[in-house]
């Protein structure tokens, strides 16, 4: 009735603009009218006439396709109520927009009405049964009415989850994540607690960076385990793209620790400036994971294997990485790489050379490609360690002014040919193996 009513008086009102045109001005011209409540919008009508009916004249030659964007309608603020906005103005101010058509104003309930539920991706989760404004307020995509997780066959996974976008840390996302999902982490230095600052959780994951190892970065702050493996993770898990550094651990895995039947591959990644008793920069037990075009430098095992440790059942598959100025313990049978207590280990289109006491002990499979660099404190490569290596490296002692120099003397290279070289030369003496 009051609509009816409404539209009698608007009506009239059009009629008597009609009838004052002439009077109002010779040169009035026509364009589009909003009149917010109820919301309507009426085109070629004239300044004055829209000033009677109360609405906003959009100019001359305007159309009702503008109204939307000045059009009014209820926003919902979740527990701060109900408000009466345009929708950019209750998308600055984070609500909910109804649409034109409803009001605060005159429905106090309209937050409040009986929506259709469906399901909504928070990222990689599904939930189902949910409005489409508690998804919105979960920052979710809904997928429609009467949708479910499982029935329509929904892929949550298909949006990755930003770090720190979305998450502050990346053991927060991988908390939050769900098998299938991928997260993108963006450069900078990223730190944990606890024992580690990465741990996959056994979840089926890609934990890829965005710009690549040089800017993205993995700390263990000298304290905690870089990442960890050790709940099983399948041969789809990947770790991609970062540096892991300061890594440290009292036994096994200072930058990397991969144990408990895991199969993960890391792809591209620098492992350095890690400690451990064993295993400086990667522990391997029990496990059969992918090492792919990764470096490994610096890294420092009080026992054995300075860059790399494999030990029981397991089986590493080791491809086009580099292993240089790694060091173990000066003792008999530990090296850069060790494959102990029945181990396996395939190696292909890998350089090891540089590292402390020696490159690598055990047995392995050569899948072709290697460089493996044999007995360096044998400085004329005559395979004796003896006098003339011991003067060769005397006559370079201190910091290593001329790089060719160092190149041979500098046996742990750090820079400075001193005692630490002497003593690994000392340890090598007699015919090389």
């Amino acid at each position: 009735m009051i609509q009816s009513r409404f539209q009698a008086v608007t009506t009239l009102l059009l009629l008597m603009g009609a009838c004052l045109w002439p009077v109002a001005s010779v040169h009035a011209q026509s364009g589009a009218c909003c009149v917010a409540s109820p919301p309507t919008c009426y085109e070629n009508v004239s300044e004055f006439s829209c000033s009677v009916l109360g609405g906003d004249w959009l100019g001359a030659g305007s159309s009702c396709d503008a109204c939307e964007a000045t059009a009014e309608g209820a926003c919902c603020l979740g527990d701060e109520g109900c408000l009466d906005a345009t929708q950019s103005i209750c998308d600055t101010i984070q609500g909910y927009w109804l649409g034109p058509n409803s009001s605060c104003l005159l429905d106090e309930d309209a937050c409040e009405t009986d929506e259709p539920l469906g399901a909504c991706c928070v990222f990689s989760i599904c939930i189902d049964s949910i409005s489409e404004f508690e998804c919105f307020e979960l920052a979710g995509s809904w997928n429609g009415a009467d949708t479910t997780c499982t029935n329509q066959g929904i892929d949550c996974t298909s949006t990755p989850i930003n770090v720190p976008g979305d998450f502050e840390t990346i053991q927060a996302a991988i908390d939050f994540a769900a098998d299938g999902a991928e997260i993108i982490v963006a450069p900078g230095v990223y730190t944990g607690a606890g024992e580690t600052t990465v741990d996959f959780l056994g979840k089926d994951l890609a934990v890829r960076s965005s710009n690549g190892p040089l800017v993205t970065f993995i700390s263990g702050s000298n304290q905690r385990r870089g990442v960890q493996f050790v709940s099983g993770e399948p041969v789809t898990c990947l770790l991609e793209g970062f540096t892991v550094f300061d890594g440290y651990s009292g036994a096994r895995g200072g930058g990397l620790y991969i144990i408990g039947e895991s199969r993960p591959e890391v792809r591209d990644c620098i492992i350095r400036d890690c400690e451990a008793f064993s295993g400086a920069g990667a522990a391997v037990v029990g496990s059969s994971p992918s090492i792919v075009d990764c470096e490994f430098f610096d890294n420092v095992a009080l026992d054995y294997g300075g860059a790399i440790e494999v030990r029981g059942a397991s089986a590493l598959d080791l491809a086009d990485c580099v292993v240089i100025g790694n060091l173990a313990a000066l003792e008999s049978e530990r090296a850069a790489i060790n494959i102990r207590s029945g181990a396996l280990m395939n190696m292909s289109g890998t350089l090891a050379c540089k590292n402390v006491p020696t490159q690598l002990v055990g047995d392995w499979f050569d899948g072709g490609g290697n460089e493996v660099c044999s007995c360096p404190a044998d400085l004329d490569g005559n395979g004796i360690v003896d006098g003339f290596d011991l003067t060769t490296l005397l006559a370079n002692w201190g910091p290593c002014e001329d790089p060719v120099a160092c190149e041979f003397a500098d046996l742990n290279y750090d820079g400075l040919v001193d005692g630490q070289d002497l003593l690994i030369l000392l340890s090598a003496w007699g015919r090389c193996p």
